[in-house]
């Protein structure tokens, strides 16, 4: 049986270098070894994912052959697609290196997202785990590198490139998820970094509340930090409050935020 990296190499099409790329992303995972690392070094991975598949739509990679640009030439195209595949190659080696050592994985979901649907699917392969610390490094800068260079060569519309990554950071299912994709994303996914800051800084926002309240009530808009509270300021604690009204029974008890430490504030 042929090799698929060979196949995919020999391939012409940027568009279908470009799909198989995107595809193999989800063929590699980490070993559990990186311990309390292994979610950022995965978001990582999903970053870089995320900002070759945005970079890939906004210059319209399956529909215009000239990447967004008339004007590109044979050669600069060439140059996209030589990086596409030097992407593909460094996957490549990376699963060499863990079949030297015998390292594997169960084979992936099949892929979901657009960019994977519209391509060519070639790939049929065990997926495989990364353990060693200093190869994902090596992977990682590698691929954010060769991104960089996509990027200069074929630049993707500032506009389109926003819009694509506040999609994504939309469906980022609450702060604590925010903040974690900040994190891992910042210096490789610059885009999807600032989308998914402002939703882990967005806090809680609180619209048209209508409360019953008296004599001996309490409202208290906000976080609570007890005296006793150690784990520091929560990231996304900023609130938003709009057309809060209050009126009603006696001594109600109404808090809009959040509680770290020390007695219930009712």
């Amino acid at each position: 049986m042929s090799d698929p990296f060979g196949i995919v190499v020999g391939v012409v099409g940027i568009a279908t270098a470009f799909s198989a790329c995107i595809e193999v992303f989800e063929y590699v995972h980490l070993g559990r070894r990186f311990g309390k690392d292994y979610q950022t070094n995965q978001l990582k991975l999903t970053a870089l994912r995320l900002r070759l598949s945005r970079w890939g739509e906004a210059v319209h990679v399956y529909d215009d052959p000239q990447l967004g640009s008339p004007a590109a030439s044979k050669a600069e195209l060439q140059a996209a697609k030589d990086t596409l595949l030097q992407i593909f190659v460094l996957f490549e080696d990376s699963n060499k290196i863990s079949k030297k050592f015998g390292i594997t994985g169960d084979a992936p979901p099949a892929p979901e997202s657009n960019a994977d649907m519209k391509g060519a699917t070639i790939l049929r392969l065990s997926s495989w785990a990364i353990h060693n610390n200093t190869s994902f490094k090596t992977l990682i800068d590698d691929i954010r590198a060769l991104v960089d260079g996509l990027e200069r060569l074929f630049p993707p519309p500032p506009a389109a490139q926003a819009q694509l990554a506040e999609q994504e950071a939309a469906e980022i299912r609450g702060e604590e998820e925010g903040q974690a994709l900040a994190t891992a994303s910042e210096g490789l996914d610059e885009a999807l970094h600032e989308a998914a800051a402002q939703v882990a800084t967005k806090g809680h926002q609180y619209k048209n509340i209508d409360v019953e309240a008296g004599e001996d009530s309490a409202v208290l808009n906000g976080n609570v930090y007890a005296s006793s509270y150690t784990g520091g300021t929560v990231p996304g604690a900023s609130h938003l409050y709009d057309m809060i009204k209050l009126k009603g029974t006696k001594e109600l008890r109404v808090l809009n935020g959040n509680r770290y430490g020390g007695d219930d504030f009712f």
